[in-house]
């Protein structure tokens, strides 16, 4: 969890940068405006990323989910795969048929 977390730091940034380009394209001047006035402009920033970021966490939870991925569930093991007697009966029940269909078919 903590790589996933840590994953999600970059593109927090960079939304952050493309939000306040566009903030900045849309007129927004923090020069000469007093402390406060700042931090409620950089807020306002902060709201879209958060929204954004919890829009992701959302869509990363629903993917995993439906991945399998459940808290506490235990770690499934890999099965190898095995040649057995019963594959080779049924390999021939498929085959011996499809044989004599295709003899019958040439004749």
């Amino acid at each position: 969890m903590v790589g996933i977390a840590l994953r999600f730091i970059p593109t927090i940034f960079e939304e952050a940068e493309r939000i306040w380009k566009a903030q900045l394209s849309r007129g927004l001047d923090l020069t000469g405006k007093p402390l406060k006035q700042r931090a409620r402009l950089i807020l306002s920033l902060m709201v879209p990323v958060m929204a954004g970021a919890f829009r992701r966490a959302i869509e990363l939870a629903d993917s995993m989910e439906a991945r399998g991925y459940r808290l506490g569930a235990p770690r499934s093991a890999i099965h190898t795969l095995s040649w057995k007697a019963r594959d080779t009966v049924f390999l021939l029940l498929f085959l011996v048929p499809l044989a004599s269909v295709v003899v019958i078919s040439i004749n």
